[in-house]
């Protein structure tokens, strides 16, 4: 008897509306089945739902392997989503927390500080280009309005003012934008890492398992019972307020 494919064509309808190409690991083995041939055992764990003796007791395995789903995660492996683990790791309750690391950076004091040291260096550099091409300009007119009136060694003295200037300007804004960015990798990079190290001091307080970050480990949706973004800038910000002078 051929199978009526109800289940593979809601699994396609799904993708299609999600706007992927490509379906999930537990798709396929939806499609699979439904098609008469063997999958493995697995079970689908929403975001925020802990694994139960009932989830591993379907798996009937010593040891189970797990990995995350995601639209945004092709490759697995290339971000830390797969582990194999025993049953009985498996069969404790993970504590499982989720921050966001670029409101985070964006919430924190020292991110706001940062934040605008960028906004003022970008606003610096379009000042020095518009004064630049200012300069440009004014050549330029001088150029135009000089061709009936100046000598040609004036006029080639002039055009090449405005090739040096355009260099200079060319130069500055290639200088200026790689300058920019060093400054702001070297920035975030330095927050970012004083920050994990409030997150893992937080992580061992609560015993989580695992704190995943929401931009980079490509998860989709959490519940707000588990993310912890407020929790690590206020405890951040608290490392950065300079402790009060002693009274003698």
């Amino acid at each position: 008897m051929r199978p009526a494919w109800a289940r593979t064509v809601r699994v396609l309808e799904r993708a299609e509306r999600e706007g992927r190409d490509f379906l999930l690991e537990h798709e396929v083995y939806e499609v699979l089945g439904e098609a008469g041939l063997a999958v493995p055992r697995h079970v689908l764990l929403p975001v925020g739902r802990a694994v139960t003796r009932k989830d591993l007791a379907a798996l009937r395995s010593a040891r189970a392997v797990l990995k995350i789903v995601s639209p945004l995660v092709i490759h697995k492996s290339d971000v830390g989503g797969v582990a194999f683990v025993k049953a009985g790791y498996a069969q404790q309750t993970s504590k499982i927390a989720v921050i966001n690391s670029q409101q985070a950076f964006e919430m924190s004091a020292e991110g706001k500080k940062a934040l605008a040291q960028m906004q003022d260096r970008e606003n610096k550099i379009k000042t020095d280009i518009q004064k630049l091409d200012d300069s440009i300009r004014l050549l330029e007119n001088r150029l135009t309005t000089g061709r009936l009136t100046m000598t040609n060694e004036a006029l080639m003295g002039i055009q090449a003012d405005i090739e040096k200037k355009s260099t200079e300007r060319k130069r500055y804004e290639e200088d200026a934008t790689r300058e920019g960015q060093q400054f702001a990798n070297s920035i975030i990079q330095k927050i970012r890492t004083e920050m994990v190290a409030v997150i893992e001091a937080l992580a061992k307080e609560r015993g989580y398992d695992l704190v995943l970050d929401a931009i980079t480990s490509g998860v989709v949706t959490s519940s707000a019972t588990i993310d912890i973004t407020t929790e690590i800038v206020r405890r951040y910000d608290q490392t950065k307020v300079a402790a009060p002078p002693v009274k003698k």
